[in-house]
């Protein structure tokens, strides 16, 4: 129990997964956080009312840990070695049905993009029984519209007070450093909505604003730029495909909804 401790105390201090194994080495439970040592520290430290999470600590003697370069990348693996081990207290993981991943929008002043597990609100969204699928839309969309990722406080009296400084997904070019203030909530409000347009299956207003931009700045000889939009325009494409089952699924839905109602 000693080696135990010392691991959960060691935990590497990076978003990634856990996996929990037995006397016999079995790999009984597979979880992931954005940050590992907080997470895997719970289960030891906390009262656990509910008789599946006491059973599971009773039987934990090790613990190993895989890291991951976001919390996007954690959720995408964790299911990638549930689907590997199929841990015995992983029970819905072990059918991809029971699981939806979402891509939506954050709800404060400055939204980003999110992947969360369940959603249970009426944002817009695009909905997936695979994190894997999940993962390349949210990264695709993330190529098309430079919405923040960070998670910083972005009231207007801690941008006007300079508190944060510009970070290398701006430098990308993936971000339009709302965090000091080199674009109005207006500009970033246009983003959302042709967002929002997307996630109800309107690729129209993206290609169209997309295609603006793009004749824009060849008009102004700034080919490079020009480029970059072209490249927006099949990044748009791509993500149409990838989507194509949602929208397949919600016109069946949809169906079948008015085929009971007949």
């Amino acid at each position: 129990m000693i080696f135990l401790r010392d691991k959960v105390n060691n935990a590497p201090k990076y978003p990634g997964c856990y996996l929990f194994k037995d006397e016999r080495e079995q790999i009984i439970y597979v979880g992931m956080s954005k940050f590992l040592p907080k997470r895997v520290k719970s289960y030891f430290t906390k009262k656990h009312d509910d008789l599946k999470t006491q059973t599971l600590v009773e039987n934990i003697r090790d613990v190993e840990f895989q890291i991951a370069s976001s919390e996007q990348e954690a959720i995408v693996m964790e299911e990638e070695l549930i689907k590997l081990y199929k841990p015995k207290f992983n029970i819905k993981g072990k059918d991809d049905k029971t699981r939806k991943w979402s891509v939506t929008l954050t709800q404060e002043r400055f939204p980003k993009l999110e992947i969360v597990r369940a959603k249970d609100d009426d944002r817009f969204s695009f909905d997936f029984t695979s994190g894997f699928l999940a993962s390349q839309v949210f990264e695709l969309l993330t190529d098309l519209f430079p919405l923040r990722s960070c998670s910083y406080d972005l009231t207007q009296e801690n941008i006007d007070k300079g508190k944060f400084k510009t970070c290398l997904e701006y430098q990308m070019g993936r971000c339009s450093a709302p965090c000091v203030g080199l674009v109005s909530t207006v500009i970033y409000q246009m983003n959302l909505n042709v967002i929002n347009k997307i996630f109800q299956m309107d690729f129209g207003p993206a290609r169209k604003h997309i295609s603006r931009l793009m004749k824009e700045h060849s008009s102004k000889l700034e080919f490079e730029l020009a480029h970059n939009y072209k490249i927006k325009l099949e990044t748009l494409k791509e993500l149409e495909k990838k989507v194509e089952p949602v929208r397949v699924r919600k016109y069946n839905k949809k169906a079948f909804e008015i085929k009971k109602l007949l």
